[in-house]
C-alpha cells in the first residue's frame, strides 16, 4: 500500500466526532453501571456473568431455550449448562424439556430466581447514570438505542418516532423527579448512591 492510500485508507476509517462521543458516552455509562452494582452483585451472591445470564431470563418473555440463551450471551452452548448449572444449584433457575423434543432444554427462573433478578434490575435501573433522565428522557434513548440496534420496543408502532404522547406529559410532570418514577429507592440502596 503507498503512503497516499494508507492516508486515503486513515481517513476513510476514521469515525466522525459526534460518533466518537456517542460510543464513548455508552461505554462510559456501561461501565458506570456495573461499577455501581458491583457492591449489589456481591450482596446478591452473583457474578456479573451469573448476573447477566439472570438478566437475560425475563420473566416476561417466553423461556429460551439453551441455544437462545448462548446466542444471548454471545457464549459457547458448554458455557450456558455450566451458568445454568450455577443458578439451578443457587435455586434461581431450572431447566425443563419441550414437549415432543426432549432434546431442547428451556431455562426458567425459580420463584426465588425472580426475586433475585427483580433485586438486580432495581439495583441496575437505579443505579444507572441514566437514572436522572426523566420519563421522556428514558422513552427517547430506549427509542433510539433501540433504532440503532434494529429492535422494536414494547410501545413502538411501525411508522411511530422516539415522541410519545404520554412522554411529553411525563416529561413535564417529572422535571424536578430526577428517579425514574415517583417510588423511593429501593431499601437496600446505600445512601451515597442517592441523588
Amino acid at each position: 500500500m503507498s503512503g497516499h492510500d494508507e492516508v486515503a485508507f486513515s481517513a476513510a476509517t476514521q469515525p466522525d466526532e459526534l460518533t466518537y462521543d456517542v460510543v464513548d458516552l455508552l461505554l462510559t455509562a456501561a461501565s458506570r453501571t456495573s461499577a455501581a452494582i458491583a457492591a449489589w452483585l456481591i450482596d446478591l451472591e452473583l457474578t456479573p456473568v451469573l448476573a447477566n445470564a439472570l438478566w437475560q431470563l425475563d420473566p416476561d418473555r417466553a423461556a429460551p431455550s439453551m441455544r437462545s440463551l448462548a446466542v444471548s450471551l454471545r457464549c459457547d452452548p458448554s458455557t450456558v449448562t455450566l451458568l445454568v448449572d450455577k443458578l439451578e444449584r443457587r435455586g434461581l433457575a431450572r431447566r425443563t424439556a419441550v414437549v415432543g423434543n426432549r432434546r431442547v432444554k428451556l431455562v426458567a427462573l425459580t420463584p426465588e430466581g425472580r426475586r433475585v433478578r427483580r433485586e438486580l434490575v432495581e439495583a441496575a435501573t437505579y443505579a444507572a447514570p441514566t437514572a436522572r433522565l426523566s420519563r421522556y428522557e428514558h422513552a427517547t434513548l430506549r427509542d433510539l438505542l433501540a433504532k440503532s440496534l434494529n429492535e422494536p420496543t414494547q410501545d413502538s408502532a411501525p411508522g411511530s418516532g422516539c415522541v410519545h404522547e404520554e412522554a411529553s406529559a411525563a416529561a413535564a410532570s417529572t422535571a424536578q423527579n430526577p428517579w425514574p418514577s415517583s417510588a423511593p429507592a429501593p431499601a437496600h440502596m446505600s445512601p451515597s448512591w442517592q441523588g
